[in-house]
């Protein structure tokens, strides 16, 4: 069968399921490809939220089947994305599958189901719309106290790390005249000469004669109340 979904042919079209190791909830989409180790392991909005939040390292693709025909690919995944998979709280997807999901679909009619699953996970956070008290900070803050941060270690943060002296001399080399001369922000200025001392009677400023803060103010510090 020709290939009537996309302008250009692909090797292959794949249906895949892709599992997050942290929590187990799952999502299932399709992905037309040249290379099947391309590292694709899926776009929908709630999927990429959670690989933002966990690291990409902590998600699973399998592929469920490769077809040739990307209509093939989407009947596959109709079938497997149904109502009632969408509606489990587990799942990552938004949409019933089939042809690209809300590209066949009454724009309306998808957005409410967005809505509609948007508020089925936030409702399993148990306190959505609450605040913690006091009490509950306090413990929170010393329970967290020495642990490493979530993403220590993780690929794209620094934790851990140093520069090498090359990267160093690189950096230095880089930046060297950056901000001399006329090019700092500071050049020709000074930040003490032509200041003087304003206070409002509770409170003391140290501004420059031109600074529009001082027509409300006295000139002078305040002095000291004697012990």
């Amino acid at each position: 069968m020709s290939n009537t979904i996309y302008s250009k042919h692909f090797l292959y079209y794949v249906v895949y399921e892709t599992c997050c190791i942290v929590n187990q909830m799952t999502y299932i989409g399709c992905h037309a490809t040249d290379n099947l180790d391309d590292g694709y392991i899926g776009s929908g909005k709630h999927l990429k939220r959670a690989i933002k939040k966990y690291g990409k390292e902590n998600f699973k693709r399998n592929i469920i089947q490769i077809f040739n025909d990307p209509v093939k690919m989407f009947s596959l995944e109709s079938s497997l994305v149904t109502e009632e998979y969408v509606k489990d709280p587990n799942t990552y997807n938004l949409v019933v599958g089939g042809f690209g999901g809300f590209k066949v679909q009454d724009i309306n009619e998808w957005k409410l189901k967005l809505k509609e699953s948007s508020s089925k996970r936030a409702n399993k956070t148990p306190a959505l719309g609450l605040q913690h008290t006091d009490e509950t900070k306090k413990k929170i803050s010393e329970s967290n106290k020495g642990r490493p941060a979530w993403n220590k270690g993780l690929p794209g943060t620094w934790v851990g790390k140093v520069h090498t002296q090359a990267s160093k001399d690189k950096i230095s080399k880089n930046r060297s005249g950056i901000t001399a001369g006329n090019k700092n922000p500071m050049y020709g200025k000074s930040a003490v000469i032509g200041r003087k001392w304003f206070n409002d009677g509770t409170k003391t400023f140290y501004l420059y004669p031109d600074d529009p803060l001082i027509l409300n103010l006295i000139v002078g510090r305040l002095k000291k109340p004697s012990s």
